[in-house]
């Protein structure tokens, strides 16, 4: 059934986190962000978090 498959969040932020929490490693992710600063500033601070 579709619904399984779907989620709607409505937060940017948050759906932006949910997306990157649920892909496997190493796969492409592509966001089309309303606030395009916020969406770098999320994925900058996963990316520093990873390389520790």
């Amino acid at each position: 059934m579709l619904a399984d498959k779907y989620i709607t969040i409505l937060d940017e932020a948050e759906a932006l986190a949910a997306a990157l929490d649920s892909a496997p490693q190493s796969s492409l992710v592509v966001v089309f962000p309303d606030k395009v600063d916020l969406a770098i500033g999320i994925i900058e601070s996963r990316k520093s978090k990873m390389s520790s």
